[in-house]
């Protein structure tokens, strides 16, 4: 009795031990066929990525055609360039948004770029030990209106990326970092001149 009990117990375990698989992460072999087992919370985590970013670049795509040759990226501070950046990076980032280098010292980039007809981008990025410290765009639109219109997606860009504006010295800007802040001036000279300086320093 104790022998057929054991062959019972025996012939159980290899059954189950068939039937089980070997099991390693989130997939199942058996029989040699591996068996993916989706993992429910990494597939939200995926979901909620693949909606931000997607709700990002559209409405990146909602602002004018000024803005976006202008802004050119929605990573960094200003066309995908951060403070520390290498003078090379940002070479190799200006090159690939299509700029023109207009002038370079070692502590000095700047470039010009279109936008609508008419319608200039003097960039400015100043470097401290090989590294970007400032960035300084001097924008000129041709019409009140467009002027207007590029001021206020500025704006409202900056606002949603970087909260509301603080009012320092009765200069509104928004703190970007511990020692730099990102500044949107609108600088009508003359009834037909009109600036837009964005600044980082």
């Amino acid at each position: 009795m104790n022998k057929s009990f054991s062959l019972l117990v025996a012939l159980s375990l290899a059954v189950c031990a068939c039937n089980t698989g070997q099991k390693t992460g989130a997939e199942t072999v058996k029989d040699s066929v591996v068996v993916s087992i989706p993992d429910s919370s990494s597939s939200l985590k995926i979901d909620a990525d693949i909606e931000a970013s997607f709700s990002d670049m559209k409405h990146f795509a909602e602002y004018s055609e000024d803005f976006q040759r202008l802004v050119a990226s929605l990573d960094g501070f200003f066309r995908g360039i951060s403070l520390e950046m290498t003078i090379d990076e940002v070479k190799k980032l200006e090159k690939e948004f299509d700029a023109s280098l207009d002038k370079e010292t070692a502590s000095e980039l700047k470039y010009k770029i279109s936008l609508g007809e008419g319608e200039t981008a003097i960039i400015t990025y100043t470097f401290k030990d090989g590294k970007v410290n400032k960035i300084n765009a001097e924008v000129r639109v041709n019409t009140l209106e467009l002027y207007e219109a590029l001021n206020a997606e500025l704006i409202d860009y900056y606002t949603k990326k970087f909260g509301q504006m603080q009012l320092d010295g009765g200069q509104e800007k928004w703190a970007i970092s511990t020692t730099h802040n990102l500044m949107v001036h609108d600088i009508m000279k003359s009834k037909n001149d009109f600036y837009i300086l964005v600044e980082v320093k």
